[in-house]
């Protein structure tokens, strides 16, 4: 009678035993997938740079610090160009030009195949330093004034010359995209702002 239920225990111990190792066999398979899917993953961390302004965006409108914010960005990447970046910053403002009417994307187009004509035939490179902004939050329009310095090959003396752009944008839901970017050029003569 003994042998019997000694029997019946060492079963159920070997049951147990059993149940345990699957049970630890696949904890270890799981951890290893894991462990694989967390080292070929990629972390992103989003480091916002200091604002000095506080900005917002809503359905009804944006703040002017952020439309002061995306137009800085906007300027460096439309124009501090050289023969090397040109074509890379084309496709990064191509990706942020609002698609609400073709002649937007097609007047950013031309922009930069000029740009990208000129700058690599004449070796130009050219940089923004923004000087005043005047921005009209109703409308989504920045116009920038500053300097535009040019540098032809790389013995000529820079260029210097104050220049004005119209930079606006189109606002989709909580996003901005860039609308209309060109040069406003003043009529000497008449004293007029010519588009």
């Amino acid at each position: 009678m003994e042998l019997k239920l000694a029997a019946v225990h060492l079963e159920k111990i070997l049951r147990q035993r059993n149940l345990f190792l699957c049970v630890a066999g696949m904890l270890l398979v799981s951890n290893a997938l894991l462990s694989i899917k967390l080292y070929r993953s990629e972390e992103i961390v989003t480091a916002i740079p200091g604002l000095s302004r506080t900005i917002s965006i809503s359905e009804s409108g944006v703040s002017e610090g952020y439309l002061e914010e995306w137009s800085l960005l906007y300027l460096s990447t439309l124009l501090d160009l050289s023969p090397e970046t040109v074509e890379h910053k084309r496709d990064m403002i191509l990706k942020h030009t609002s698609a609400s009417d073709r002649k937007y994307l097609q007047n950013i187009k031309e922009y930069f195949a000029n740009s990208i004509e000129e700058h690599r035939k004449f070796g130009i490179t050219t940089y923004f330093t923004p000087k005043n902004l005047t921005i009209d939050t109703k409308n989504l329009k920045v116009t920038a004034r500053g300097v535009l310095t040019s540098s032809f090959g790389k013995r000529a003396d820079p260029k210097e010359e104050v220049v004005s752009y119209l930079i606006s944008f189109d606002q989709v839901g909580r996003i901005i995209k860039l609308k209309e970017f060109y040069r406003i050029k003043e009529d000497k003569k008449q004293k007029k702002v010519i588009f």
